[in-house]
């Protein structure tokens, strides 16, 4: 990765010192449903064979809870601190929704969050194409953003909602802003999206550098929004009674004021583009169609650089994809095996603008080197979908073992060992109970789940040596 990550760098070196100086680009094309259509139909088939597979880790817990909520646990998910010390209110609403539709089955779960980011892909289209890329330059810049090969973490592992649906409302207040909305609509839009998960926060910077670019009025749309996520923040603190999220195991504190010099220059320089431009789980290796697949991709990408672009599209695309960082900075050094890669979601969609860019002044040889990068992430991202079904079918193995221990022995059951992340998969660390009963209901209150705490990489074969009864 560290490889990688120096190619990258060199490569949006070279992006900046060839990029030139271009008049602003000229009124947008207009959108083309046939291209639309494609697109989407492009986007739904990379990920179609890969929906039904069992659920892992937080889906459970998840999807539990939405079965039992009723309207009065609705309400308290926006006047009553979570446990988890999250405010994403919209997201539970999402899962409540849900639960009325798609049952218990993992497929019906993942086609909603498949629709989510099929929404989320046709919204990029029509901001990049909204920036003045041509079709051609918005086509594949969303397709980049549809398959690219981090995804198969914010779209098919359903705890990761929560992404989706603030790139959805987020998205949506963008295009609202640039087309000169009432700033009322985009601050309902832009409070969805808070209310969805804290990274949209960034999101009245992100639109300012948008509504810079195209030379609009930024203080008129900008100040409210502004104004909105204070007021959310506001709520928030007073709510969780402090910032909230995710915090250190050793002392308590929130992770989100975790800084260290080095190591989040290296996550935030070269991690994080690493992983945004090449996001490939390196577990267990990869096959040599994808091998060739990334060698013809760093060419291609290779070539567009020296053949640049426009510079403000060039460094707003690059703007945009860090400001999206900026929020999960303490997560963005990715390893190996890609965990934690739902924090790529919203940057990638200043990587899709920043490919726009490139592809603006489409001729043959340009749109070959965009179907090596499209081609390359299509490939990346089955890749990483396989290791993801993998380790969905081991987890299910694991709680059968579990439901069978149940079914034969009254005593309660103790499940040891259990992994947090299998092959950079999350695993069993949460949602082992519930797992459990998805299968055998009436083992409720039989169940205690142990487990390491640890991250671990390896095949977790030993299921049954692994849940023992207590005593």
């Amino acid at each position: 990765m560290n490889i990688e990550g120096i190619f990258v760098l060199a490569l949006l070196a070279l992006l900046l010192l060839r990029s030139r100086r271009l008049t602003l680009p000229p009124i947008p094309d207009l959108p083309y449903w046939p291209v639309e259509l494609g697109l989407l139909l492009l986007v739904a088939a990379g990920f179609i064979r890969y929906l039904n597979f069992p659920l892992l880790a937080d889906d459970y817990t998840h999807i539990w809870n939405a079965h039992m909520a009723d309207a009065g646990a609705l309400v308290r998910h926006f006047t009553v601190a979570e446990t988890d010390r999250f405010f994403r209110p919209l997201g539970y609403l999402s899962y409540a929704l849900d639960a009325r539709w798609a049952g218990y089955s993992a497929a019906a779960w993942r086609a909603g969050n498949l629709l989510l980011h099929l929404a989320n892909t046709w919204l990029v289209y029509r901001l990049c194409l909204q920036l003045g890329g041509t079709r051609a330059g918005a086509f594949f810049g969303a397709l980049l953003f549809g398959w690219h090969g981090s995804c198969p973490e914010a779209v098919t592992w359903v705890a990761a909602r929560f992404d989706l649906l603030a790139a959805l409302f987020g998205l949506i207040c963008m295009l609202l802003a640039l087309r000169g909305a009432h700033p009322l609509w985009v601050c309902i839009a832009l409070l969805a999206a808070i209310l969805s998960k804290e990274s949209a926060y960034v999101l009245p910077l992100v639109a300012a550098a948008a509504l810079w670019y195209r030379g609009r009025d930024i203080a008129r749309m900008v100040m409210p929004m502004f104004a909105t996520a204070l007021a959310a923040f506001l709520c928030r603190w007073w709510l969780l009674g402090g910032i909230g999220g995710y915090r250190n195991a050793s002392d308590g504190a929130p992770t989100v004021f975790q800084f260290g010099l080095a190591s989040s220059l290296k996550a935030l320089f070269l991690r994080f583009w690493s992983a945004l431009f090449f996001p490939i789980n390196w577990t267990g290796g990869i096959s040599t169609a994808l091998a060739v697949a990334l060698a013809l991709a760093a060419i291609a990408l290779g070539w567009l650089a020296w053949r640049s672009g426009n510079r403000r599209t060039i460094l707003l695309g690059l703007g945009i994809a860090m400001l999206c960082a900026l929020p999960v900075h303490q997560f963005l050094s990715i390893g190996a095996d890609l965990e934690k890669s739902r924090v790529l979601y919203l940057p990638s969609i200043g990587l899709a603008i920043l490919f726009t860019a490139l592809l603006e002044r489409a001729n043959a040889r340009v749109l070959a080197c965009g179907c090596c990068v499209a081609l390359f992430q299509l490939l990346a991202l089955e890749h990483n979908l396989a290791i993801w079904k993998r380790t969905g079918f081991v987890a299910e193995r694991a709680c059968s073992v579990g439901a069978q221990a149940l079914r034969s022995d009254p005593r309660p059951l103790v499940a040891s060992g259990l992994p947090n992340v299998l092959d950079g998969v999350y695993f069993l660390h949460t949602g082992f109970p519930e797992c459990v009963l998805f299968q055998f209901p009436q083992g409720a209150g039989r169940i205690e789940a142990v487990s390491d705490g640890g991250s671990q990489n390896y095949v977790w074969d030993g299921l049954r040596r692994e849940l023992t009864l207590g005593r």
